[in-house]
């Protein structure tokens, strides 16, 4: 998945934009945040390069999902520009609203589509804002009887030292780091794709999440996408956790990584979400709203599932 991040000044609107890599673009002129001060707010932008592309694309008010909307363009020979309009919401201080596109590129191969695995992250940096040191490319986790193979990308890296490899403790509920690998960066700075690679000796019979921390030379940080992996004994089944949900997110944990199209469906049978040959073993869901859902998998086989997700209201 590609993450294509758009930040949002509501004081000025004034954006900096550093751009990279076969993305969907912004069209910068286009963002508006109304009313400037004041709620409910709308926002509405245009974004062009959406032709053989598939995804969800997300509205964070100070890092939190507030909407999110799925796009599939990638049977669609129609280019050019398109229009997204996020429903009114109130919110309150806030001071930066982010744009987040997660993508993914088709091509045509005789008479079938298949994604075509090209990747990138770009990032829109507010002009008062210094650029994050990373910015990170694909991220997985994949256990191996007692092991856990962890694989992450980055794309750029600024003054960046290194990485903390992070797994949550849920004895007590906090992140602690298992290991840290340096920059491969020349002087922790590359325009290139990185790859990094660490294996985490994980026996473990719960279900473990991990998350990458970049630390630059200054102190400043960034975390990469949470994944998880099923614990060394468990079932081959999908698990969905935590379920039921009271703030909306819910993380689904495959027994494995192969390829799988995914579908959440709402209690009336609409479809809310849709995945097209997912090929990670843990997919995090956001912003649900209450209500109860259906989590329908099908894989390589045809073989099939489907979760029940209950979203409960706030505490």
């Amino acid at each position: 998945m590609k993450r294509i991040v758009l930040s949002v000044v509501l004081a000025l609107g004034t954006l900096l934009v550093k751009a990279q890599g076969d993305c969907i673009k912004i069209d910068e002129p286009s963002v508006k945040v109304n009313p400037i001060s004041g709620n409910p707010k709308t926002v509405t932008f245009n974004y062009s390069n959406a032709q053989h592309k598939s995804g969800t694309i997300e509205i964070q008010v100070n890092g939190v999902t507030v909407t999110s909307s799925a796009f599939d363009y990638h049977t669609s020979n129609n280019s050019g520009t398109r229009s997204f309009t996020s429903g009114t919401f109130t919110a309150n201080d806030v001071t930066k609203i982010d744009i987040v596109i997660n993508s993914e590129s088709w091509s045509w191969f005789w008479f079938f589509w298949y994604k075509n695995g090209k990747t990138c992250t770009t990032t829109y940096h507010p002009f008062n804002e210094s650029p994050l040191p990373v910015t990170f490319g694909d991220f997985t986790a994949v256990r191996h009887s007692s092991s856990v193979s962890l694989k992450w990308e980055t794309f750029t890296e600024s003054n960046n030292t290194g990485f903390n490899v992070e797994r949550y403790n849920n004895t007590s509920a906090t992140w602690e780091s298992v290991a840290f690998i340096p920059s491969q960066a020349s002087n922790g700075n590359s325009n290139g794709k990185l790859t990094y690679q660490f294996t985490d000796q994980n026996n473990s019979n719960a279900i473990s999440q991990y998350r990458i921390k970049q630390t630059d030379f200054d102190g400043k940080f960034s975390y990469s996408k949470v994944c998880a992996v099923q614990g060394q004994n468990q079932m081959a089944k999908t698990v969905v956790f935590p379920n039921p949900s009271s703030n909306g997110r819910v993380t689904v944990s495959y027994p494995d990584a192969s390829l799988r199209n995914i579908m959440l469906v709402d209690m009336s049978g609409r479809m809310v979400r849709q995945w097209r040959s997912y090929s990670n073993s843990s997919l995090q869901i956001d912003n649900l709203t209450p209500g109860m859902y259906s989590l329908r998998t099908i894989g390589t086989n045809n073989e099939s599932s489907v979760e029940k997700i209950l979203v409960a209201g706030n505490n």
